[in-house]
């Protein structure tokens, strides 16, 4: 009876340990995947940012350009 609860007190023990390791690899995982939404997070929000910067670019070229020729057509009448 002895040897069976000894050999059951060392079955938990060994649970216990594998139990206490299963929550650290969770909890290792849980990190991982709230660092790579961080992450993640940060590389649309500069991707989000260079975007408007292109586009509005874009519209400054595209709007100098526009100007630019107005001026000329009212200036510079062609033949």
């Amino acid at each position: 009876m002895r040897a069976d609860l000894a050999d059951v007190r060392k079955e938990l023990a060994m649970l216990q340990v594998d139990i206490r390791k299963d929550l650290e690899v969770q909890r290792e995982r849980q990190d991982q995947l709230r660092q790579e939404m961080r992450d993640m997070r940060q590389e649309r929000n500069q991707w989000r940012v260079t975007t408007v910067r292109q586009l509005w670019t874009i519209v400054s070229v595209v709007s100098g350009a526009v100007i630019v020729g107005i001026l000329k057509l009212v200036f510079f009448p062609g033949p």
